[in-house]
């Protein structure tokens, strides 16, 4: 495996396991497949290897489908074709863990997607405003940037020599390449601008301070093993993910669609670099031995200093799909830059844009507000703390003796209640009647002085409107039948309620027996 694919033995592998179970690339159909598919949007995808020794990653898809294997003189990767059951590579992408260089200390996985959270208080932040993404080109020495004294602006890497020598600062100040932080750690972590980002890798390369923030970088567009090695893709979600791009610029474009910006201008793209033929080149890193004839500021990338290849073939690409992005959703990106080769964008006069010509940008006070200093108060408003009731002034002796003269009457009052109550509960229980609040029962349950003539009238109505369940009733229910009989036995033999009552019970009676059995109801049943 390691002489013919250039893979690792997997001590976990089984003697039934496919023998690229835990490899991580892909063969030469499924590369093509990938390409082809983003073709239509980044253009002719052997741009990407122009003067260049062609690979299996970098094969034209014409050709994938006619050869398995490709020789290589260069030290790349030739892969196996068709390997089915390979893991996902988005780990292996991250700049996290095992895959993270030597020099910077790796950083738990979850340390970092929980430091990414304060990333979404700049979702659409600034939406419907431009800002100003300055490159560090020899050009950009030709630009007045007190201009941009009141714009958002975005700078990158050894920007502080520009700082020093005009005082002017960014809004926000990002660092990808790992050579740069690497060689320039205490002007970078000394440098002050009001937001600075930084993949999670740096993590603990820059203290944690109010206005530094981290992203989460995926980096297959450079590695040589993953199917999507310089493939461009773009993430309009930053607090996920930032995809590189052969240049910082590119995640910068990234992380002004996330927050919202309509409008980019470029300056300081000079899209030109000169290599030295006297740098040292070790596959694609370069040292210097000479003053930086590509930046603003000589020692940018000086005597001693390491730089990358910058392969402008490839940041094209990447350029042209953050505009497809950009046009997408109705953006721009305008190119601002004073000279240069970088034609993919609108040319655009920089002084013009400040001469009061284009007025659908109003000149607010810059938007500063930190996400540790307004995330709870604009997300999660927090609950005012309820008011401290004052203390009551201190009751006089009379007062007091007269409150507790009166708890002492309430006390017995009370007290006096729940012995009735006790008593009540103590005494043999009389026979109860449905809990309906029908009339009937609740007078039948009164008092014998209560009963008398409500009595005997309630129970009249009643048998009036429903002779037969009123004649059931006082049939089955002894206790209402007995105070029946007791409030007739005291009226007079004449009395004309008396008489009232008897003829409504004889109707009853009649009505009943003009009923089937069958249809009559008990209170028994009933209940």
């Amino acid at each position: 495996m390691a002489e013919h694919y250039r893979c690792e033995y997997s001590p976990g592998l089984s003697v039934t396991d496919y023998i690229h179970k835990n490899c991580c690339h892909s063969g030469p159909e499924k590369v093509a497949e990938l390409r082809d598919l983003r073709l239509p949007h980044i253009g002719d995808p052997d741009l990407y290897h122009e003067n260049a020794h062609v690979t299996v990653n970098g094969l034209p898809g014409h050709l994938a489908t006619r050869i398995k294997l490709v020789k290589v003189e260069k030290t790349e990767p030739v892969f196996p074709p068709e390997c089915d059951g390979v893991k996902p590579y988005n780990d292996s992408e991250e700049l996290t863990g095992k895959f993270a260089n030597a020099w910077a200390p790796a950083v738990k996985r979850e340390i970092a997607v929980d430091d990414t959270r304060q990333l979404q208080f700049f979702y659409n932040r600034y939406k419907g405003k431009r800002c100003f993404i300055i490159g560090n080109g020899p050009s950009l020495n030709e630009h007045d940037l007190s201009l941009l004294k009141n714009e958002y602006t975005f700078a990158v890497n050894s920007f502080y020599y520009k700082t020093r020598e005009t005082g002017f600062a960014p809004t926000f100040f990002v660092v990808e390449d790992s050579s740069v932080i690497k060689e320039n750690h205490e002007e970078i972590v000394a440098y002050e601008t009001p937001f600075k980002f930084f993949p999670t890798i740096y993590q603990s390369l820059h203290p944690k301070r109010p206005g530094t923030y981290f992203f989460p970088l995926n980096r297959g567009f450079y590695d040589k093993f993953s199917p999507n090695y310089a493939i461009p893709r773009f993430s309009t979600d930053i607090s996920k993910v930032a995809y590189c791009g052969q240049s910082v610029t590119y995640v910068n474009l990234q992380l002004a669609y996330f927050m919202g910006f309509t409008e980019v201008y470029l300056i300081g793209m000079d899209f030109n670099y000169i290599i030295p033929a006297s740098h040292a080149r070790k596959g694609d890193v370069l040292t210097s031995d000479t003053d930086d004839p590509n930046h603003f500021h000589k020692d940018y990338f000086g005597k001693g200093k390491t730089w990358k290849d910058p392969k402008l073939d490839r940041v094209l690409m990447n350029y042209k799909m953050a505009r497809l992005v950009y046009e997408c959703a109705g953006r721009q990106i305008f190119n601002a830059t004073k000279g240069g080769h970088l034609n993919e964008f609108e040319r655009v006069d920089y002084d013009g844009l400040f001469g009061g010509v284009d007025r659908r940008f109003a000149r607010e006070p810059l938007d500063l507000t930190r996400p540790d200093e307004a995330w709870s108060k604009l997300r999660y408003p927090p609950t005012p703390p309820a008011a401290k009731p004052a203390p009551a002034p201190a009751a006089p002796p009379a007062a007091v003796s007269a409150e507790l003269e009166q708890l002492q009457k309430n006390y017995k009052t009370l007290h006096a209640h729940a012995q009735k109550l006790e008593a009540r509960l103590a005494a043999p229980a009389a026979p109860k009647l449905a809990e309906s609040g029908d009339p009937l029962e609740r007078l039948a349950a009164s008092p014998a002085a209560e009963a008398g003539v409500l009595l005997l009238r309630s129970c009249a109505s009643a048998l009036l409107l429903d002779p037969v369940s009123g004649l059931n009733r006082l049939d089955t229910d002894p206790a209402l039948a007995a105070a029946v009989a007791r409030a007739l036995a005291a009226l007079p033999e004449g009395d004309a309620l008396r008489g009232h009552f008897q003829r409504v019970h004889a109707h009853a009676e009649a009505q009943r027996k003009a009923r089937p059995r069958t249809t009559e109801t008990t209170v028994g049943a009933a209940q």
